[in-house]
Order: C-alpha cells, then sequence, then structure tokens
C-alpha cells in the first residue's frame, strides 16, 4: 500500500522550487520511516479562494510573501491578521500551525544573491588569473630582453673604453705633432721675417716665380716700383701682370733660366713706374735651385731682380 500526502500551496513564484524541493524530501523520509512506499504530490493554487473550494484531505502552504511586504512588522499582529484570513479553512482543517519562515527566505534570497555574486567574482578572478599570466609571460620575454641589452650594453661599454683608451693616446700624440707644429710655425716666421728683411734692405725690386711662372714673393720694393701689391701680384702668371714693365721681353731670359739651359740671364728695359715716369729697368733673372743640384737639375723657378734708373740722355 502506497502512503499519499497532497500539498496545496498558495506561495510567491520565487518560492516554488524551494516548495517542490521540500515536498520530495518528505516523500523520502516518510517512505523511510513508514518502510513503504510514499507518494507526495505538490500542486500550486493561483489564488485564496483556489484553497476553499472542496478539496481532498491535504497539507496547505501560504506565503506571508503574499500577505506582507513588511519584514519589521510585529508577528504577533500578523498571526493574528492571519488567522482571521484563515479561519474559513479552520472548519475543515485538523489545525492550523503559523511558522514564520520569512527569515529563511530572505536568507535564500541573499544565498543565491551571494552565489551569484560568488559565481561573478570567480570569472573576474579566473580572467585576472588570466591576465596575470599573460602579463608574466611578457614580463619574462622583457626581462629575457633587458638582460640580452644589458649583455649589448656591456660589450659596448668595454668597445667605448677601448676606444677611449686609443683616443687619449691619439690625443696625447696630437699634443705632442701640435708643439712641433707650433715650433716648426715659429721657426718658419722667424725664417719668413728674417726673409723679408734681407730682400727689403736689398733695395731693389724682386718677385720670385714658380716653375709655371707664376709669383710666389713680391717684395716691397716691387710695389713700391710698379704700384702693385703683393696680394695682387702672388699667384699670378708673371707675364700677365699690368706693370709699366715690358715683362714679355723678358720671356725668353725665363724660359732658358727654368729650363735649366742658363743659371743668370740680364736685360735692359724702358718702363714706367707707378708715378708714371720713364725709366731703365735692368731684369735680371736667376736661376732658383734645390740645394744639392748641379746641372740645370733640381729647379725650382726664378728670381726675377729689378732695378731702376733714369734713362740718359743718349737712350733712345
Amino acid at each position: 500500500m502506497t502512503l499519499s500526502i497532497p500539498i496545496k500551496a498558495l506561495v510567491h513564484a520565487n518560492e516554488r522550487s524551494a516548495i517542490t524541493t521540500m515536498a520530495s524530501t518528505l516523500q523520502e523520509r516518510l517512505a523511510q520511516a513508514a518502510g513503504e512506499p510514499a507518494a507526495v504530490t505538490c500542486s500550486f493554487a493561483e489564488s485564496f479562494s483556489d484553497l476553499q473550494t472542496p478539496h481532498e484531505p491535504a497539507i496547505i502552504i501560504t506565503s506571508l510573501l503574499l500577505e506582507t511586504d513588511n519584514y519589521q512588522e510585529d508577528w504577533a499582529e500578523v498571526e493574528e491578521r492571519l488567522r482571521a484570513r484563515y479561519a474559513a479553512l479552520a472548519e475543515d482543517a485538523a489545525s492550523i500551525v503559523f511558522e514564520d519562515v520569512s527569515r529563511y527566505s530572505r536568507m535564500q534570497q541573499e544565498l543565491e544573491g551571494n552565489r551569484r555574486d560568488l559565481e561573478l567574482a570567480y570569472e573576474e578572478l579566473q580572467s585576472t588569473i588570466d591576465e596575470l599570466e599573460t602579463t608574466n609571460e611578457e614580463l619574462q620575454s622583457a626581462n629575457e630582453e633587458l638582460q640580452t641589452t644589458n649583455e649589448e650594453l656591456q660589450s659596448t661599454n668595454e668597445e667605448l673604453e677601448t676606444m677611449n683608451e686609443e683616443l687619449q693616446s691619439t690625443n696625447e700624440e696630437l699634443e705632442t705633432i701640435n708643439d712641433e707644429l707650433r715650433e716648426r710655425t715659429s721657426e718658419l716666421n722667424q725664417v719668413n721675417e728674417f726673409l723679408e728683411a734681407i730682400l727689403t734692405s736689398i733695395g731693389v725690386g724682386i718677385a720670385v716665380l714658380d716653375p709655371q711662372q707664376r709669383v710666389q714673393i713680391w717684395n716691397g720694393r716691387a710695389e713700391d716700383l710698379w704700384g702693385m701689391r703683393a696680394d695682387e701680384a702672388i699667384d699670378h702668371h708673371f707675364l700677365s701682370l699690368d706693370i709699366g714693365l715690358p715683362s714679355e721681353q723678358l720671356a725668353p731670359a725665363l724660359r732658358a733660366v727654368l729650363s735649366g739651359a742658363s743659371e743668370r740671364e740680364q736685360a735692359e728695359l724702358e718702363a714706367i713706374n707707378r708715378r708714371g715716369r720713364p725709366i731703365v729697368c735692368t731684369a735680371t733673372v736667376l736661376r732658383l735651385q734645390s740645394p744639392g743640384a748641379d746641372n740645370g737639375k733640381g729647379v725650382r723657378g726664378a728670381i726675377v731682380m729689378m732695378e731702376d734708373r733714369p734713362p740718359a740722355e743718349g737712350d733712345a
């Protein structure tokens, strides 16, 4: 024989799952206690009037969520109001028991909310863990790159130290060379001043030419004689100078000296000095030769010496 107990419930929609679970638990416990099969059926009423319709004996369960939303209300007042509300059911009921389960309902709702929050937090935590793992991999990769960069920097630093030592050595050598150059420059300036003093003391115009007959030295007497400054004459071809001397007449003498065919050539030329006065210029062309060279070898240029005198009355 099967023990059958019906349950009819008027509860909030959120509480129906709890009622169904309770019915299943009650069925299992009744079967264990009676030692025979038990059937606990559960149906849900939609309104209070459904509970008042004729029906077979059943356990009737209602929810306070349908009666009040004020959980702070005094339970004695609620119970008195509910007894009056359910007085019609008391005629057919063996007993009516009121049990405040609102606290458990709230706890169940809070539990469900906490469970959802926990699941969401777990998902966020898992996402954070994945991000941390990715970040950790990136950090490991960055650390490896930094280690490689550090090794490269150490190698570069060693190379720079070696280069610095070489540069210091080179700098010391350059300083030594610079000191020597300053000494040689000072000596050369002294020689140039001495040479200029000699050329000025001779009292004749002097032009020193290179093998291409370009002027390299033009002394002060030459400036005074022809009215051309040294910076205007130097590096210009001697035969092209615009002065009062017919220099083209010295071309054969210059060729003979520069070719090594002659050591000395001289000519007297009628000329016009810088003041526009006619003069007779005695031009002497000398060979400029390297020390130790002979037989016309090692010719480095020519020296043209120009000495003026007034023309004689008998000169044409």
